[in-house]
């Protein structure tokens, strides 16, 4: 729906709801029904307590007995006015009790948006501000009349949606551990990411669903366009999915942006060049092996790479350049590994650091995210013995 178009029904509502506020602090306007719906349920009640007398009457008569028919359908009815006037007693005091609660939420901004993915203002607003039209039915239902002129019980109307901050903060949390990293995540880390979106998504509600998508709660979800087929309340799983996607992209823009594909320096060594795999003309099938045997590795288990690194020019890259590296990689155990890459010439150290095994993967295979992570006197990590 038209996000222009929902502002301006939360507009009207918050109108209504501040003028019937501004009547009450003056005096003029008391809690629960209107002086004109108050009439009304004087009426019925007076229409229900004749229908109880006369009732009353058919059953005292002299010739009936308990078992008969005419006795029988007399004091049902007699129970049927209670019933419809304990019903319309219980809605009387709801309505007066969560009047008070909708307008401090309406009032502190805690209503969400979701409430109007009908395309119409919301019922509630003018049930408590005094404006929406009543009826009784033979029940003792207080009816309402909707946003699209239908007279509702007030029961069906009483449930409003708050802002899902909940379901937002856990989302926001997540994508947050990204951004917090420094470094970005491994693959199997980012597959925990989407695992717990996911989840966090699944066993939403609709209306936490809509509240996200709508009420700004998340940087970015209120700007997209979203097909109204989605928005269907059929489609509820689509638009799940389309939720999914949409935080799961966010979180891998964010961890694409910790790892560059071109050169990068280092703050201690000037490694720019040395990227794995990237620039050596080794055939696919083998780095493939190459990244095979490194990623099975277990905690404290090293493998040797030699000249997987730098420029196929045997001159140097540069003023004490190298043209090829060798590496030495050590698994932590956990989708990282420590890298330490040496002069194929002069065994003299150029570039050491951590890799995940996102990284890895772009460098040796050229697929999804990363690049070394060059550091300044890093402190190569080793087994306990």
């Amino acid at each position: 729906m038209n996000k222009d178009h929902i502002n301006k029904l939360v507009q009207a509502d918050r109108d209504k709801v501040g003028k019937f506020l501004s009547i009450a602090e003056s005096g003029a306007a008391k809690s629960g029904l209107t002086p004109e719906q108050q009439q009304r349920q004087r009426e019925y009640v007076q229409r229900q307590a004749d229908a109880y007398s006369n009732a009353a009457f058919r059953a005292s008569h002299k010739d009936l007995s308990p078992t008969d028919p005419g006795y029988l359908d007399a004091v049902r009815e007699m129970n049927g006015v209670r019933n419809n006037l304990e019903n319309l007693a219980t809605q009387q005091k709801a309505i007066e009790k969560n009047q008070k609660q909708f307008l401090d939420d309406f009032s502190e901004g805690r209503i969400s948006k979701a409430n109007y993915s009908d395309g119409t203002t919301m019922p509630l607003a003018d049930v408590y501000s005094g404006v929406s039209n009543m009826e009784i039915d033979e029940y003792g239902n207080l009816m309402f009349e909707d946003g699209a002129g239908e007279f509702k019980p007030y029961t069906q109307l009483a449930d409003y949606s708050l802002k899902s901050y909940d379901v937002a903060n856990s989302l926001l949390s997540d994508i947050e551990k990204i951004a917090d990293s420094k470094k970005g995540l491994s693959n199997a880390q980012m597959g925990l990411f989407k695992n717990k979106i996911t989840a966090t998504i699944n066993e939403a509600g609709r209306s936490d669903i809509l509240s996200i998508l709508n009420d700004d709660l998340l940087p970015g979800l209120g700007d997209l366009d979203i097909p109204e087929e989605l928005m269907k309340p059929e489609n509820i799983g689509k638009l799940k999915n389309f939720v999914i996607d949409t935080v799961g992209n966010a979180g891998n823009d964010i961890n694409n942006s910790f790892f560059n594909t071109g050169k990068e320096k280092g703050k201690g060594k000037d490694t720019d060049e040395y990227v794995m795999g990237s620039n050596t003309g080794i055939p696919l099938d083998q780095r493939q092996s190459y990244f095979n045997q490194i990623t099975s590795l277990k905690a404290g288990e090293e493998i040797e790479i030699d000249q997987f690194s730098g420029s196929n020019d045997p001159k140097p890259t540069r003023k004490g350049g190298v043209g090829k590296v060798n590496y030495t990689l050590i698994s932590k155990g956990d989708g990282t590994y420590v890298y330490v890459g040496k002069d194929s010439k002069t065994g003299k150290e150029v570039s050491s650091g951590t890799i995940s095994e996102a990284q890895l993967r772009l460098e040796m295979l050229g697929e999804g995210p990363g690049d070394l992570l060059e550091q300044e006197d890093v402190e190569i990590w080793t087994p306990n013995t």
